[in-house]
């Protein structure tokens, strides 16, 4: 199975650098995964708690840019 390289950081560090079979991110009208083959997306995330891979992480506000291959999320802060 193709994975995903994902980066989860906030303007202090990065906080998880990792390739994933899935993310499931907080978008502003509802929870959404993303796997390796997705489209260009650039989207805005609310509060929450986000899924990369098996480990759940609870993020404040923040963007996600993602593409086939890739998943980059930044966030203002993160709780493990």
């Amino acid at each position: 199975m193709t994975t995903l390289s994902c980066r989860l950081t906030t303007p202090q560090q990065c906080v998880v650098e990792d390739n994933v079979d899935s993310v499931v991110l907080p978008g502003v009208d509802g929870d959404f995964a993303v796997m390796a083959g997705h489209s260009l997306l650039f989207t805005p995330l609310r509060q929450g708690v986000i899924r990369i891979g098996h480990k759940s992480y609870t993020i404040s506000r923040g963007y996600a840019h993602v593409s086939a291959t890739a998943c980059r999320i930044m966030v203002e802060s993160v709780d493990a």
